[in-house]
């Protein structure tokens, strides 16, 4: 199905057995301490587990394979590593969770099912959020074949180093932004509005960056073995640009366990997705597959925002509706800027308007957000 070389495809298979009987135990264990951690104000230090988990299961393989290692003596080093480090995340975790006067009881199996059905729809999304992520390069596998897929897998791991940059706000914000909803309202308000503000000040300018400085430092880390292809590697960043407007109402729908909700719209645009895909194979380019993924986050950002604004009412909270519209029309100015540099070589007119534009609208930001916002950034800045 995936188009892989019989050569190949016994070892992939006992590699997969391998990794999955390992991630069968352990790989659930990460994602129940971040809640801990997070609620009880120890997130740096789940976030430096997390930071030591990557750095020993990423480098620790790539370095074997470097030195010389087969395809399965690196899936040997990688369970090892992976190993190490979740008794390291176990060690650390009970620890602390000591400390704040947790306990650890026996597995209870009836309750455990009793909570996975009715995490029935969490399920649902989560497998719709994978087939979004990780199933994607199964689905152009079948499409294309795994060799043009590692084209664009490679380019993907920029744009998704990015995206999780901007999903690392969402453990340390998440319980300040449920419980404003209690105790401040005018707080939730104030964390949207930062998402925004990230969005135009901070991410647009560093990715017109990254697609201006990217060809010559692609061509050094792939050693000049793989084609940079700029136009689908800008269409890739501007998905993080949607991306990053609709992250804080997707962190308040699951905060108030809107499962049904999410589910829909999750269905909706995994649909467009993929017939858009169905559409756009057929040109056997990956250049169209970059725009389906593309449009998927605006459409998505548009359902998030729909129900959100009649959710937020409901709870007397008008969300600044001018703020997200200048928000949009600014992503939208960046992703021209993305597209025509990926296409064209920049003169020094143009780079000197990239420089005033991006100045004016820090400028101008406080002009565009809430009063409580605008407050907050003042007061920061004094400090």
């Amino acid at each position: 199905l995936l188009n892989i070389d019989e050569k190949y495809s016994k070892v992939l298979n006992i590699s997969i057995i391998y990794i999955s009987i390992l991630n069968f135990f352990t790989y659930s264990y990460s994602n129940f301490f971040s809640g801990p951690f997070s609620a009880f104000g120890y997130y740096h230090i789940y976030a430096l587990i997390k930071v030591f988990r990557a750095a020993t299961t990423l480098l620790i393989p790539a370095y074997s394979i470097f030195r010389g290692a087969t395809f399965i003596e690196a899936v040997y080093v990688l369970i090892f590593t992976e190993i190490l480090s979740f008794f390291v995340h176990i060690f650390f975790s009970i620890k602390y969770f000591k400390k704040l006067s947790f306990k650890i009881y026996k597995p209870n199996f009836i309750l455990a099912l009793k909570q996975l059905y009715l995490s029935f729809y969490i399920l649902i999304n989560y497998l719709i959020d994978f087939i979004k992520a990780n199933g994607l390069r199964l689905i152009l596998a079948s499409i294309f074949s795994p060799l043009i897929v590692s084209y664009f897998v490679t380019l993907r791991i920029i744009s998704n180093f990015i995206k999780f940059s901007i999903d690392s706000l969402r453990d340390p914000l998440f319980p300040k932004l449920m419980s404003s909803f209690k105790n401040n309202k005018r707080n939730v308000i104030v964390l949207i509005e930062i998402y925004w503000i990230i969005s135009i000040a901070i991410l647009s300018p560093i990715l017109v960056l990254i697609q201006f400085l990217i060809p010559e430092l692609f061509e050094m880390w792939t050693l000049n073995k793989i084609e940079f292809q700029p136009i689908l590697f800008s269409f890739l960043l501007m998905s993080l640009l949607f991306y990053s407007i609709y992250l804080p109402f997707d962190m308040i729908l699951k905060g108030f366990n809107q499962n049904k909700t999410l589910l829909r719209i999750n269905i909706v645009t995994i649909f467009i997705f993929l017939a858009s895909l169905l559409v756009f194979h057929k040109f056997y380019s990956l250049i169209f597959i970059g725009i389906a993924i593309f449009l998927l986050e605006v459409i998505t950002s548009i359902f998030f925002y729909t129900y959100l604004k009649n959710f937020l009412k409901h709870k007397k909270i008008n969300i600044n509706k001018n703020f997200f519209y200048i928000t949009n029309i600014l992503n939208a100015h960046t992703c021209i800027l993305l597209f025509l540099i990926s296409v064209k070589e920049l003169n020094n007119f143009f780079m000197i308007y990239i420089i005033l534009i991006f100045t004016i609208i820090i400028l101008f930001i406080p002009k565009f957000c809430s009063n409580e916002t605008f407050k907050l950034i003042k007061k920061n800045l004094k400090y």
